[in-house]
């Protein structure tokens, strides 16, 4: 197992932190002896691996299920009377592809299809939680443009990291955290002279396509533009291929980016893409762990946007700050960009984008002191079935919410008009003619939701 010897080098247990060994196929911890599976020749390096396949298995097969419907009701909406010929042809194309997207998804996927993993396994709502964020198509959109239509996109990024890098061609064993669909990974691998180069993502189906492209297999999959060109671009047929196999040196593993379980000081190079403003964490904690990660006199090249989602707004930093972080992590920052680069333009689209990316490397000087705990964007309550559920503002305020809008949708009896309905609304504490005006927002949203098409 190619991906087998490179985890074990350089990986360490997620659970213990102890050396990882490979026996009879397996990857196993020398000291917690805990067992790291592979699916797909592709080692899941999770504290809980078993969860994380159940997991990505139910967002498979929701993923399944909800294309599934959308084809149903695209078949129901074909058989209406009037339609324009454009149109049932528009319908017609929309079956088919969607038909065949689905089935192209289930090879890709496969390798967790066919692992048993077992009801308890599924269901069980413990272990190595993952992110909302990263649904099973999350970053589909990226696998297009990175091996059909991206080319000068792919160039625009590849040229960024080149200019930050200057003279420093040699990278030596690369770690690519956050490597996605693995296209400025593989170009970064063949561009430099990098000896190993290991990608690390937690999403499979990015990574089952990717290695089949990188050994130079062609995988077909379609692109659906939100904003289409025209009627030929509602669903677009797309090649996806590599320019050339890469036949050694490039590897994967899954494994939580957040918190990195890998050797003491074990890249020369860290290259974090589109990565650091979508984490969970405080970049503060974690730019320190990639201090950890990365070897003295290394070098961590940063690639993407702040776009910070984070609630506290204390925590969602500026370019300035950020820089600042880097030097307080204990990096020198050697040179940064922040330009403009085109971001997901789809010749099929209406639509395109410009992403002001800050692009820095940073050579290690020092080492820094580790943040005390490992990270868990969720809340202990919710890892530790025994522990109590702590009555929060927000439950608070979702309570008081829920009940109203229980109460009010009781009122909705195919018999009430609008004014009844206010009329008998005494709990919202407003005369009438207010409640009226909330009643009307209410039921619109969840008319206007009715109307809105499914997001996958």
């Amino acid at each position: 197992m190619k991906n087998s010897s490179i985890v074990t080098d350089l990986a360490c247990c997620p659970k213990c932190s102890a050396s990882l060994e490979l026996i009879d196929k397996q990857v196993i911890c020398s000291a917690c002896k805990a067992s790291y599976p592979h699916l797909g020749d592709i080692p899941w390096l999770f504290k809980d691996p078993h969860f994380a396949q159940a997991d990505w298995k139910n967002r498979f097969d929701f993923f399944i299920q909800m294309n599934q419907l959308e084809i149903q009701q695209l078949k129901v909406e074909q058989m209406e009377e009037g339609l324009l010929e454009t149109t049932k042809k528009r319908l017609a194309k929309l079956i088919q592809a969607k038909t065949e997207h689905g089935r192209e998804v289930v090879k890709a996927i496969v390798p967790i299809v066919s692992n048993e993993l077992g009801d308890a396994a599924i269901h069980k709502a413990g272990g190595t939680k993952l992110p909302k964020t990263q649904a099973l198509m999350s970053y589909y959109d990226n696998i297009c443009r990175d091996w059909s239509y991206g080319d000068d996109e792919n160039q625009a990024c590849l040229d960024t990291i080149v200019s930050a890098l200057g003279d420093h061609k040699e990278l030596g064993t690369l770690g690519v955290l956050g490597s996605g669909a693995c296209r400025l990974a593989y170009d970064i691998h063949r561009t430099f002279k990098t000896d190993r180069t290991l990608n690390v993502d937690i999403n499979p189906f990015l990574f089952f396509v990717a290695q089949r492209l990188v050994d130079g297999k062609n995988v077909s999959l379609y692109e659906f533009p939100v904003a289409p060109l025209n009627l030929e671009s509602m669903a677009v047929k797309l090649k996806c291929k590599a320019p050339e196999a890469i036949k050694d040196g490039f590897h994967f593993v899954l494994s939580d980016a957040m918190n990195p379980s890998f050797k003491d000081q074990a890249f020369d190079t860290l290259l974090t893409p589109w990565l650091i403003d979508i984490v969970h964490q405080d970049i503060r904690d974690q730019f320190r762990r990639y201090n950890r990660i990365t070897k003295m006199g290394g070098r961590w090249v940063n690639f993407g946007s702040l776009s910070f989602f984070h609630s506290k707004a204390s925590i969602c930093y500026s370019v300035e700050e950020t820089l600042d972080i880097v030097t307080e992590a204990g990096f020198e920052v050697e040179s940064y960009s922040h330009e403009e680069l085109p971001y997901l333009h789809s010749p099929y689209s209406c639509q395109k984008r410009m992403e002001r990316v800050l692009c820095f490397s940073a050579k290690k000087v020092k080492e820094v002191d580790q943040p005390s705990e490992e990270f868990q964007f969720q809340a202990p309550w919710l890892l530790d079935e025994n522990l109590a559920v702590p009555v929060s503002q927000g439950i608070q305020q979702q309570h008081m919410v829920h009940s109203t809008l229980k109460a009010l949708f009781e009122l909705v009896d195919g018999k009430r008009s609008m004014k009844d309905i206010a009329n008998a609304a005494e709990f919202l504490g407003v005369p009438p003619e207010n409640a009226i005006v909330i009643i009307k927002n209410v039921l619109g949203k969840y008319h206007d939701d009715q109307l809105q098409g499914r997001q996958f």
